[in-house]
C-alpha cells in the first residue's frame, strides 16, 4: 500500500515533467533558468526511478542472508527480468500519462 502511494507520487513527478516540457515546447527559446529547471526535474525523475527499480528488484530477487559474495545465476536472471519488467511498465505508464495530458491540453476549454 505504501509502495503504491510512492509509485503514484513518482507518476505525478513524471506528469510534472511532461507538463513542463509541453509548456516549454511552445516557447521559441528556453531561458537559462528554464533549461536548468527542466534538466533538474529530468534528473530527479530518472534518479527516483532508478532507486525504486533497484530496491524493488533487490527485495524480490536477492536473499536477505548473503551466503555468497557473488550473485547466483538464479538471482542474476531474476534481476534481469525484474528490471526489464519495471522499465517496461514505467514506459507504458509514461506514455499513458503523456497521452492523457495531451488530450487534456487539446480539449476545448469550458
Amino acid at each position: 500500500s505504501c509502495g503504491r502511494l510512492a509509485d503514484v507520487g513518482n507518476y505525478f513527478q513524471h506528469y510534472k515533467l511532461i507538463h513542463l516540457l509541453s509548456k516549454m515546447a511552445f516557447q521559441p527559446r528556453l531561458s537559462s533558468s528554464q533549461q536548468k529547471q527542466m534538466e533538474q526535474l529530468e534528473l530527479d525523475v530518472m534518479q527516483d526511478m532508478y532507486n525504486r527499480l533497484s530496491e524493488a528488484c533487490r527485495n524480490k530477487c536477492i536473499s536477505k542472508s548473503y551466503d555468497e559474495g557473488e550473485l547466483s545465476k538464479a538471482e542474476s536472471v531474476c534481476l534481469d527480468r525484474c528490471a526489464a519488467k519495471y522499465l517496461e511498465v514505467y514506459e507504458r505508464v509514461g506514455k499513458k500519462l503523456t497521452a492523457m495530458y495531451t488530450a487534456q491540453m487539446q480539449a476545448p476549454q469550458k
